[in-house]
Parts: structure tokens; C-alpha cells; sequence
């Protein structure tokens, strides 16, 4: 008897221990709950509140009101109010009834999950078998029309993570955005606008959740992607694509405008705090704007290959700021070429900016004197990286690149750690461990590309992983585009370990094809190198000039202070 009490006993001790937790899911991070979910009916109670900034969302509770301040589809903010045991509740002022009142279990808010997914702009999914709930943030589609092609936006509250490509017979892209829902089992939007036909979204039904947008295209086209918004809205450009198979690089500067002659109208100069001031200039169409920066005569110029110079003279007078020391204009009314040449009082950065009828830029003053830079060379020792088929080793190239991107660093006052500056193999780990032990600013990984097949890709793309990377990603690329002038390949979402790992803004660069005959003669030229490298500086620099930046730079000097203080 004794026996079969001590069986019956372990039987139920394993399956305590076996037991499974219950599961929260929000926005592809998943965490074990320490309380279980509870059921009633068809809804799920959890404890999702501290999860919610996932999707964009605050909760906050005083005495018996629960407050969520949460992102609207369109890019707005709504609130809503629960009471704590109550059905009745609010949305932007509107009533609307629970099916389950919210409730505190052992000082722990429970929120209706399922109920309030649709007001979050999110997807409930209750697995009971695993009893595991999933909230995941909706993706919403739009379109635009735009000079020489189609802008597909596509916004979320949480920040996207997506994968692409292009395919043939017939013609059309992809992206799959991972860890989102969609709220409908398909959607369809025709656009029939050159070279978008329709635009299809549908459940991918992988492990990832992941909701997949198709574009059916009338024809070869090209394809950019671009995020923004903190990596919550991710643009594609579609342009039907030119009948040459390897079309003549882009001039630098902001791509789209048209070569019809536009008039230089006005300009506008207006402080943004202390820091910041910003340059508009006013034309009566869509200007073309090219930009160059001598940081050592402090004069950064703005040229208009179609622009025609009409500025009046009282245009150019400089009202008394800390930033514009004097504006001058170069060019006729009747021959496209304006300049716009602006003297800065100190070394400052810039933001570029342009839409139909103006150009805007932010322009600040900075130092990236007071930044730590972690530049990582791929690949190393017996890790040669891709080969070209005449024997040129990635590992060498991106060496090189950031040797040269360290002396110009260095010699601007930044702090400057290498993961490697010889002919080194470094662990994939290990990488990101020297900028995460010493609180770097940004990591930056440097690449050369490869394909399987001689000469079938070309071009420079940038690489990150986290929301925090999205800005650095983007200003980075443009000023890489404006360096090598190879094709845009954009900037894209990745999983790779280095920039996966590390705790600061982090990209991975792939200047070009090593495969590809006319990229590998460039980078086998110093004189490519060098502006790569350069590329590199100026990209820190733009993004020295951004807010995001001087808010961590705020922090790190507050941390700085407190630890003196500490010490003392």
C-alpha cells in the first residue's frame, strides 16, 4: 500500500513539474507568465499591460480607471478608459461594453485580450492546446501615386521585420512582415498604375505569423525599400524598369525629380531651438538637389541641375542666428545650374529633405568628438569572406575600408574600437562584445557582397536589425549612395548576430559585389576605399545632427555625471 502512495505521489510531482506554463506572445516576443491565463467563454484574461508598449500602447492604472493611451492606424493616438470590474468602457469618448470586465488578480491587472486586439490595432490568437495567446500588431497598406512609378506604405505599431524579393513569369515582388497580423483572412487592392497592377495581402501561416504583400507588376520593375517612423512604416518604391540590363549609376542626390526647368522662388530660415535651424527653399516644381559639405571652410553647397536662379536679393539676408553665418546664390533665370551656397559659423550637420514645391533642410551644430564608434571589419584570418573569381578576398577589402574610416574618426575626436585591425579570425560572438562592454554610441559592420552567378547583381545596401538602428540605417545609406554611386539597393531588415547583439544603433554594410566585374574594379581602387570610408564618417556625422542622437547623448552625459558624483 505504501508502495503504490509513494508511486501516486511521484506520478503527480512529474506532472506539476511537467506542466506547462502558460504563454504570452506580443509582437514576436514571447515570455513565460508566472500567473496562467484565464478563460471565460470565448474571451482571454491576461496580464498584458506591461507588454503593450510593444505595440505602441501605455496602460496606466489610477485606483479603479485603467487608462491606454494607443497608436491609431493612422498614425494618431486614441484613449481608452476601463473600469476595474466594470463592462462599460470608452474609446475616444465613445462607450462601447466588454464582454469580460478587466480585474486585479493578486495585485496583477487582467485585461480582455481578445476584446481589445481590434481597438490596438492588433490580432488575437488563443492556442488552448499550448495555452499560449498572441497579440499581433495589424499592417495596413496604402499607395500613392508618384512621378515615374508607385510608393506602396505600409504602417504597423509595432516596428516591421520583414524579408523580400522580386520574382518572374509573371512579374512581381514580395515582402513577408513577421510577427504580424492582418485582421481578415485576404485583402486585394487594385492600383493598375505602371507598374503596379493590384496589391495582395494574405496570412503566410508560418511559424513567424508572418502576413505576406504581394505586388502583381505590369513589368520589370525596380524596387526600393526605406523605413521611417522608427522602423513602424516601410515604403516601396516601384519604377517600371529601364530596357538596359545594367543602367549608368545615379547621380548623387535625391532620386525622382524630373530634369524640367523649376525657379528658384524664396527662402526661408527658421530656428529650431537652440542647436537646429532650418533652410527652406521654396521653387514652383519639383526641384532635382545635389549637396556637398566642406567641413573645413564650413560651407555647405546646395546645386540645382535644373534650377533656375530667380531668388530676389532680400531673399538671401540672413536674420542674426548661432548656426547661418551668410547665404549666396549663383546662376541665371534663364539657364538650369542654381547654387545655393550657405557659410556655417561652426562644423555642423545636415538633413535633406524635398517634396513637389520646396526643399528643406535641418541643419545643426555638432561634434561627434564625445562619440564611441565601434567599427567591425567582417570576415578575418582563415574567414576570408566571398572571393572574387580573380582572387580579390572580402576580408581585405573590409579592412581596409575601416582602417581608412578610423584614421578620419579619429582625427574628428570620436573614439574609435576595432573588433579586429589585422588579418585576425574573431568569433561571430564575440563581436559585438567590445562596444556593448564599453557603452559604444554605434556599431558598424563593413562588407562586400556575393552571388552565385558572374555579374548578376550590383550595388550597395545597408543592413539592420533593431528599431533603435532604423534612423542611423537610413541617413547612413544615403551618404554610402552619395560616396560610391553605385545602384540603391536599399536599406533592409536583417537577423544578422553582429547587429542582432549589439546594444547601440547598429548597421552592416555591404559596399558592392565582390562578383561583379565593374564593382570589384572599384573596390580594388584606394581612391574607393577612401570615399567608402568617407561615406562612413559623413553618415555619422548626418546622424550626429539628429535629435536621437542628442537625446543619448543627454543620457550618457547624465549617466557621466551621476557616476562622478558616485565616486565622489
Amino acid at each position: 500500500m505504501g508502495s503504490r502512495l509513494l508511486i501516486c505521489w511521484l506520478i503527480g510531482l512529474c506532472c506539476i513539474l511537467g506542466a506547462t506554463a502558460d504563454t504570452l506572445v506580443v509582437a514576436g516576443r514571447a515570455q513565460t507568465l508566472a500567473a496562467p491565463l484565464i478563460t471565460e467563454g470565448t474571451e482571454v484574461l491576461a496580464p498584458v499591460a506591461p507588454s503593450l508598449r510593444l505595440l505602441g500602447a501605455h496602460v496606466a492604472v489610477n485606483g479603479n480607471t485603467v487608462t491606454i493611451q494607443a497608436p491609431t492606424a493612422a498614425g494618431g493616438r486614441r484613449d481608452v478608459r476601463l473600469t476595474l470590474g466594470a463592462r462599460e468602457a470608452t474609446n475616444d469618448g465613445r462607450r462601447f461594453t466588454l464582454p469580460v470586465a478587466p480585474r486585479a488578480v493578486d495585485d496583477e491587472l487582467y485585461l480582455p485580450a481578445r476584446a481589445l486586439a481590434p481597438i490596438l490595432n492588433a490580432e488575437a490568437r488563443y492556442d488552448a492546446e499550448t495555452r499560449t495567446l498572441t497579440l499581433s500588431p495589424l499592417v495596413t497598406v496604402a499607395y500613392e501615386t508618384r512621378e515615374g512609378g508607385v510608393a506602396v506604405l505600409v504602417r504597423c505599431a509595432a516596428p516591421l521585420q520583414y524579408t523580400s524579393g522580386q520574382l518572374q513569369d509573371p512579374d512581381r515582388c514580395y515582402l513577408d512582415f513577421k510577427h504580424t497580423g492582418l485582421g481578415m483572412a485576404e485583402q486585394q487592392m487594385a492600383v493598375d498604375t505602371d507598374p503596379v497592377r493590384r496589391l495582395r495581402l494574405s496570412r503566410d501561416g508560418g511559424a513567424d505569423g508572418a502576413v505576406r504583400l504581394v505586388v502583381d507588376l505590369t513589368g520589370p520593375a525596380t524596387m526600393q525599400t526605406a523605413v521611417s517612423d522608427g522602423g513602424r512604416l516601410a515604403t516601396v518604391t516601384l519604377a517600371p524598369r529601364a530596357p538596359e540590363p545594367e543602367p549608368e549609376p545615379a547621380a548623387p542626390g535625391l532620386p525622382g525629380a524630373p530634369a524640367a526647368p523649376v525657379k528658384l522662388l524664396g527662402l526661408a530660415l527658421a530656428p529650431q531651438g537652440t542647436q537646429q535651424v532650418e533652410l527652406t527653399v521654396e521653387t514652383d516644381g519639383a526641384p532635382l538637389v545635389e549637396c556637398a559639405y566642406d567641413s573645413g571652410a564650413r560651407l555647405l553647397t546646395l546645386t540645382f541641375p535644373n534650377g533656375l536662379n530667380t531668388l530676389p536679393a532680400a531673399a538671401l539676408a540672413v536674420k542674426a542666428n548661432a548656426i547661418v553665418a551668410k547665404m549666396e546664390a549663383t546662376g541665371s533665370a534663364e539657364t538650369p545650374g542654381a547654387k545655393l551656397l550657405v557659410s556655417l559659423k561652426a562644423d555642423s550637420g545636415y538633413l535633406i529633405d524635398r517634396d513637389a514645391t520646396r526643399v528643406r533642410l535641418l541643419i545643426g551644430a555638432f561634434s561627434i568628438a564625445d562619440m564611441t564608434i565601434v567599427l567591425d571589419a567582417g570576415h578575418g584570418g582563415h574567414d576570408t569572406g566571398a572571393i572574387s573569381p580573380n582572387g580579390t578576398r572580402e576580408k581585405d577589402i573590409n579592412l581596409d575600408v575601416v582602417l581608412r574610416a578610423e584614421k578620419l574618426l579619429k582625427a574628428a575626436g570620436a573614439t574609435v574600437i576595432l573588433t579586429r585591425r589585422d588579418d585576425t579570425f574573431i568569433q561571430l560572438q564575440q563581436r559585438p562584445v567590445p562596444g556593448n562592454r564599453n557603452g559604444a554610441d554605434l556599431f558598424i559592420s563593413v562588407h562586400c557582397n556575393s552571388t552565385p552567378k558572374r555579374n548578376s547583381a550590383t550595388g550597395t545596401e545597408t543592413y539592420y536589425k533593431t528599431p533603435r538602428s532604423a534612423q542611423f540605417a537610413a541617413i547612413i545609406h544615403a551618404e554610402m549612395l552619395k560616396a560610391l554611386k553605385l545602384k540603391n539597393n536599399g536599406v533592409r531588415v536583417a537577423n544578422f548576430l553582429v547587429i542582432r547583439e549589439s546594444t547601440m544603433p547598429s548597421v552592416l554594410l555591404e559596399l558592392g559585389y565582390l562578383n561583379h566585374s565593374r564593382d570589384e574594379a572599384l573596390l580594388l581602387t584606394p581612391e574607393f576605399r577612401q570615399q567608402a570610408a568617407q561615406g562612413i564618417v559623413e553618415g555619422i556625422r548626418r546622424y550626429a545632427a539628429t535629435k536621437s542622437w542628442k537625446l543619448r547623448r543627454g543620457e550618457r552625459f547624465d549617466d557621466d555625471v551621476v557616476v562622478a558624483a558616485a565616486a565622489n
